[in-house]
């Protein structure tokens, strides 16, 4: 088109045969500032949640252990080990996580129960709670972590560790069931 005044073009004259446009349109996609189609929005993935799926007796008293989160709800990208207990993501990017654990002392002489995030074999987001002998036990305390951080989609990987104590070096057990409502793990990848 030329011309030395102002030129209208009729409504519906151009048609998207007519631009230079990359990628295909269709009702799922919207044409971007930088003339290619894309879709809208997008999903929250790799993710996975994965949880205990029996009790372990005599576990972690007064020791970090990994927790044997051994059975999938869901993993998107196969990216859950579930015998390492490990989420190593194949997609880089900004991730959540997020932990629980369930535990038992079974006698009322439970200490404390902890429970970590490891990114890398180092811990990165932590919950503890913490009893006073004579003031405050309990048979069974559920604490939960939860961060956010970047994984380079290649060698990071996380894990959830936990730790209990008892009064009296009593037995502390770890409480994992099928429905997988007491000790589990999980995480996305945010958009």
């Amino acid at each position: 088109v030329t011309g030395a005044t102002a030129l209208t073009i009729a409504s519906g004259a151009v048609d998207i045969a007519m631009l230079s446009v990359t990628g295909t349109a269709d009702a799922t996609t919207y044409l971007r500032g930088d003339n290619s189609w894309a879709a809208a929005g997008g999903n929250n993935t790799p993710s996975f949640q994965a949880f205990l799926s029996s009790q372990q007796n005599n576990w972690s008293t007064g020791t970090w252990t990994k927790v044997p989160n051994d059975t999938e709800v869901f993993d998107t990208d196969s990216d859950y080990d579930t015998s390492a207990y490990r989420f190593t993501p194949t997609t880089a990017g900004k991730y959540f996580f997020y932990g629980q654990i369930q535990s038992s002392s079974n006698n009322g002489t439970l200490s404390s129960s902890n429970v970590s995030v490891y990114k890398n074999g180092t811990e990165i987001s932590t919950f503890r709670w913490e009893g006073r002998s004579g003031v405050l036990t309990g048979d069974v305390q559920i604490p939960q972590t939860m961060v956010v951080t970047e994984m380079n989609g290649s060698s990071d990987y996380v894990e959830l560790w936990g730790k209990q104590a008892t009064y009296a070096g009593t037995r502390v057990d770890l409480v994992g069931e099928a429905a997988g409502a007491r000790t589990y793990f999980g995480g996305f990848r945010l958009l």
